[in-house]
């Protein structure tokens, strides 16, 4: 993977972008006919439609939803006059109500992006061992993207977050077929700044955004079947990126001799080395079959969503020999579905299998050759780099005679490098996930009584090894440290004595079921009111370690004061509860068994390291949330909807490491796990098919507490394992308590989309202009979850803001399209390094201005030493980025 030196881009990174195309929105009628401006008050317009035939823009009231849900429905057509160019259903629902992005993914209502729930025409696409989405979906394979945002129901299948829905393509009455391809370029990410006293050998990003991506899809009839009518659609959506890796190579001088490294203004004078480019070539490639039958009553669906994908993960340090891992990703779902509908009766049975397979395989240009590690530079007695570059460091970080400083170590760093391959270890992930879902909904009288089921069987099989087999570390010249995987028992291998067998990969399996079932009653006492109660039982199971159920009762209710559908007063509460990710078993069972062996001075020892599971608790509880949401909307069908939304979460409890055992939080340590998030939104809905379409949305929001969720920045994908109770009541988990990772609280966005005819053109344009608060700005103590202050008490990153434009022309069957992302390149801090110092004592109810009285650990009296690093940017915008596409409709 690239090393911390690498700048990372926001949202459009390489590896997550996807095709997208739509039918065109100019067809404005025979002979070309010019579409008529809004403001044109020449003539009389035709009355809006009613609620009844409604197709671009539904009435607040809908009366197949819970009555206090809140969603965001955006079709293909709209997304095409957006900038979205070959964007993804991820791309969409970053681009809805208080949506929030993490290195997890889209999140919403104070979770993080492993929360989101994620599904294709309602089946489960998202990954079942992490969380976050599994499956790439091009905005090309879709009809619309569906976000529930708020006020679910008791027949939702949802976590804690929100939940995001592609609803795929379908065939209408006529023959639609289309193929697009676009062009991109970019800047290059900016360089990581050094600060006073550092010194880096390598530093690397990738290059300039280069890519190239196209799609072709086709839907329509094929003809007739037992009395029903049959359709298809296909698609295909490739793309190829360039991610080859920059670097530079740096060694220290002392030009002057006067003993000391040069420096200027303060900082250590880097002499170039060398500048490398590492060529390598992502692809993705998504497939989409689908094949449908439908009659008065009866609607069967079949679909296969495939896609196959390559990419790079660098290490910057190493050497060209074995410069990093090639990830192949191998996923898909294939799904049936069937529905029946009668007047008073509806059943549907979906039955879906999620497949994904990563395999990590090491980027090896030179066989066994030796490869630079992390910060070191090997002896000269070994065999030389094949690459030119490699060769340039070995002989400018050479101590040997020559040397044109002497006095000093021109690289001084010796931290162990790899050997055999040189990558360190592999992943090697499969995961098979069958679903069966069953529903039936009656309606008699005012009553619509629905009921269903779902349950899944998750399993998934991690293999981890070393490249060559083991792994090779050398402090110094003298001393050679190699680390294995093995099997004790019997074997042909001994281990410090023991017999044992070498292994090449060690192999885990994990599995988890979800069941959930529920009942729910829509009552409608009058015309314009409607009450929802329900409840929906959950289990979840981790292997036969870890078993949590729930029920979670669900009531919401709305009314339309001024009828016809035009309306919506509503209120609800709701009690989630989120699974278990399969990710967990590898804290919760016993890992992989290493074998250690230093070689010192011709002296061999051994040692054996094995990994403990984590015991779990007795009474363990799943991590629960409870929502109060409440709001109003009013609309005109087709023409416009404006509404607010106020809404509390409030974390129940949480599911992690306390104190070493897998529990509720504080039922050991004492201290709960606490969350909670306050928000107010309003939104502007215009319809989408308007020649100036409008939509704005804007939500402030608080997020507070100690727990962050299954991801955190500061530790990645914890999934429940994660150090912040680890040491129970302390000052610094006293400081953990404050603005948490995703407080950010305004976010605001703006989007126009026009379109007209001039020069006998069909024009079109669109602009998406967002502004968020910065993120909290925390000090953290060493690498876990322990502060030196208050959470989140030193001030905010700086405001960001974004524009993305879109402008396109069509003229007859082909069109041409320009979309521009970070128009103004803004290069903002989405985070930075947070660690203040490696060992202090954290100051209980400390504020910034008490950091100076930081000491350090021990008892020392002595002041903590600060991290250099502190306060620089990890992550920043997106630089800017543009998008030419040539559209063709057959």
């Amino acid at each position: 993977m690239l090393a911390a030196s690498v700048v990372h881009a926001d949202e459009r990174s390489t590896s997550a972008r996807a095709t997208a195309a739509a039918p065109s929105p100019f067809d404005r009628g025979a002979k070309g006919r010019a579409a008529r401006s809004p403001f044109d008050r020449g003539k009389p317009r035709k009355p809006p439609p009613t609620c009844a035939d409604a197709t671009t823009l539904p009435c607040p009231r809908r009366d197949h939803a819970a009555p206090a849900q809140v969603e965001t429905r955006l079709t293909a057509d709209y997304l095409a006059r957006l900038p979205t160019a070959d964007g993804d259903v991820t791309t969409a629902a970053n681009a809805t109500l208080g949506a929030s992005r993490d290195d997890a993914g889209v999140g919403f209502a104070g979770a993080t992006g492993a929360d989101t729930r994620w599904t294709v025409d309602g089946a489960a696409v998202d990954d079942p061992y992490l969380g976050g989405a599994g499956l790439r979906v091009p905005l090309a394979f879709v009809d619309a993207v569906r976000v529930t945002h708020a006020g679910f129901g008791a027949a939702d299948d949802v976590g804690v977050g929100g939940a995001v829905d592609a609803e795929l393509r379908r065939a209408g009455t006529t023959t639609r077929a289309q193929a697009h391809a676009w062009l991109g370029a970019g800047r290059a990410p900016d360089w990581r700044a050094r600060v006073p006293g550092e010194y880096t050998l390598f530093r690397g990003r990738y290059a300039s955004l280069r890519t190239l991506s196209a799609d072709a899809t086709v839907d329509g009839q094929a003809g007739a079947l037992a009395g029903g009518a049959l359709w298809y659609a296909a698609g295909v959506a490739p793309q190829l990126d360039d991610q080859s890796l920059v670097r530079d190579s740096f060694r220290l001088v002392d030009r002057d001799g006067d003993s000391f490294y040069d420096r200027d203004r303060g900082l250590l004078v880097h002499d170039p080395i060398a500048h490398q480019t590492r060529a390598a070539l992502a692809y993705d490639v998504p497939v989409l079959a689908r094949l449908g039958w439908r009659t008065a009553h009866h609607a069967l669906e079949a679909t296969m969503l495939l896609e196959l994908a390559r990419a790079p993960r660098w290490i910057v340090s190493a050497e060209t020999s074995a410069a990093g891992i090639d990830r192949h990703d191998q996923r898909g779902i294939a799904i049936a579905r069937w529905r029946g509908h009668w007047p008073h009766l509806e059943l549907a049975v979906r039955a879906s299998w999620y497949r994904a397979a990563q395999i990590d395989r090491a980027r090896l240009a030179g066989g066994d050759a030796p490869a630079i590690g992390y910060g070191v530079v090997p002896s000269s007695e070994l065999e030389p780099a094949g690459d030119p570059g490699d060769a340039a460091v070995r002989a400018a970080c050479s101590d040997s005679t020559g040397d044109p400083f002497p006095l000093l170590a021109n690289c001084p760093f010796v931290t162990g490098y790899y050997w055999l391959g040189g990558v360190g270890a592999l992943a090697d992930l499969t995961i098979d996930r069958p679903q069966l879902a069953a529903d039936v909904v009656h309606t008699r009288g005012e009553h619509r009584l629905a009921a269903g089921a779902v349950v899944d069987d998750v399993r998934a099989v991690a293999a981890v090894g070393f490249s060559g087999g083991f792994r090779r570390q050398v402090p110094f010249a003298d001393l050679a440290i190699d680390t294995r995987y093995v099997e004790l028992g019997a074997g042909p291998d001994s281990c410090d004595g023991m017999a044992c067998r070498f292994l090449d990969r060690d192999r885990r399996t994990y599995r988890t079921r979800n069941l959930a079932a529920y009942l729910v009653d829509t009552w409608r006492p009058a015309s314009a009111v409607a009450v929802e109660y329900g409840v929906r039982w959950q289990a979840s199971q981790l292997g036969t370690a870890v078993e949590l159920r729930d029920w979670l009762p669900r009531i919401g209710a709305s009314w339309d004061p001024l009828g016809a559908g035009r309306s919506r007063v509503f209120a609800g509460w709701s009690r989630y509860a989120a699974p278990i990710a399969a990710g967990l078993g590898t804290a919760v069972f016993a890992g992989p068994t290493t074998l250690r062996t230093a070689e010192l001075g011709g002296t061999t020892s051994q040692s054996i390291e094995e990994t403990p599971g984590m015991p779990v608790a007795a009474g363990v509880r799943a991590t629960r949330v409870d929502e109060t949401v409440g709001g109003a909307e009013v609309g005109w069908p087709d023409v416009i909807r404006i509404g607010v939304m106020a809404r509390a979460r409030h974390l129940g409890r949480a599911l992690d490491d306390d104190a070493g055992w897998l529990a509720t939080a504080g039922t050991i340590s004492g201290v709960a796990a606490t969350r909670e998030q306050r928000e107010l939104a309003a939104w502007l809905d215009g319809s989408p098919r308007a020649e100036l379409a409008v939509r704005v949305g804007y939500s402030y929001a608080r997020l507070t507490g100690n727990w962050p969720g299954p991801f955190d920045p500061t530790e990645g994908f914890t999934l429940g394992a994660s150090s912040l109770f680890d040491s129970g009541p302390t000052a610094a988990l006293a400081n953990a308590t404050g603005a948490l990772p995703g407080d950010q609280p305004h976010r605001f966005f703006a989007e126009l989309a026009l379109r007209g005819r001039r020069w006998g053109l069909a024009l079109d344009g669109g602009l998406r202009a967002t502004i968020s608060s910065g993120r909290p700005r925390s000090a953290r103590i060493g690498s876990g979850q322990d502060f030196a202050v208050a959470r989140g008490s030193l001030g905010r990153l700086p405001t960001q803001t974004q524009a993305n434009l879109h402008l396109g022309a069509r003229r007859g069957r082909a069109r041409l399209t320009l979309d521009i992302f970070n128009l103004f390149d803004r290069r903002g801090a989405l985070a930075i390094d947070d660690r203040y110092a490696s060992d202090a004592e954290g100051i209980a109810g400390g504020e910034a201005t008490d950091l100076v009285w930081l000491k350090d650990i021990g008892g020392t009296g002595l002041p903590a030493a600060r991290n250099r690093r502190y306060g620089q940017p990890t992550r920043t915008q997106a630089p800017i980025a543009a998008f030419l596409g040539v559209a063709i409709e057959l």
